[in-house]
């Protein structure tokens, strides 16, 4: 204690167990504010955490937790129906929504440990840089399911929704969300193979740059 913790202050220990008064002071009050610092550091993880949910998933800012919750569940509930991904995407849409937790923090902390593989309380700088990487991560994935939603906004065994998109590194990008029922899916892949019998005799970089030339005339 008396010589780890005075190096921690940024002191000498041989100075501290000098017994000077004012080094002795400086210690204490060091250690008082860093102490306040260490009791805040967990609200001020979840206060950010909240204000990152907020943003990427809402595109604003809401300060009341309950308020945020609120909007979150009623935006999103039911998107998981529109993923295969029950593990991912649909995973994460189930624990936004689920009404169950005993406190508006708990759902907090339960979001967050999900992305970040432990809990809050537990994470390391490591953990919170990959939280946040995969909530941007979700964030996209869940406007995509959005834009599916609003094609199908009553998705049946018999109908589905595809999104295409087409980015390329000049910036450009072209997106479309089509609806299918089950017969027309049926027939476009009958085309399809009638397409790709056509490019066998390209390698696979070739027949995708043909794709996304294709993809690239409905710019127009």
């Amino acid at each position: 204690m008396f010589n780890a913790l005075p190096q921690a202050l940024g002191l000498a220990p041989t100075d501290f167990l000098n017994g000077e008064p004012a080094l002795v002071e400086q210690c204490i009050q060091k250690l008082v504010g860093v102490l306040r610092e260490l009791r805040g550091a967990y609200d001020a993880l979840l206060n950010d955490w909240q204000a990152l949910l907020s943003q990427s998933l809402l595109q604003e800012s809401i300060t009341d937790l309950s308020s945020l919750r609120e909007n979150l569940t009623h935006r999103y509930r039911g998107l998981d129906a529109y993923t295969p991904d029950k593990m991912g995407i649909g995973a994460f849409i189930l624990r936004l929504c689920n009404p169950g937790y005993p406190s508006d923090q708990a759902w907090l902390e339960s979001a967050a440990a999900l992305l970040g593989k432990v809990p809050p309380q537990k994470w390391k700088e490591a953990n919170r840089i990959e939280a946040q990487f995969r909530l941007q991560e979700r964030a996209g994935q869940l406007h995509e399911l959005e834009a599916l939603r609003l094609t199908l906004p009553n998705k049946t065994q018999d109908t589905n929704a595809v999104l295409l998109r087409l980015v390329d590194t000049d910036g450009q990008e072209i997106s479309r969300t089509i609806c299918q029922t089950e017969a027309q899916r049926e027939a476009a892949n009958i085309e399809a193979q009638k397409i790709v019998g056509d490019l066998s005799h390209l390698g696979e970089t070739q027949q995708l740059a043909i794709i996304a030339a294709v993809l690239n005339t409905f710019r127009r």
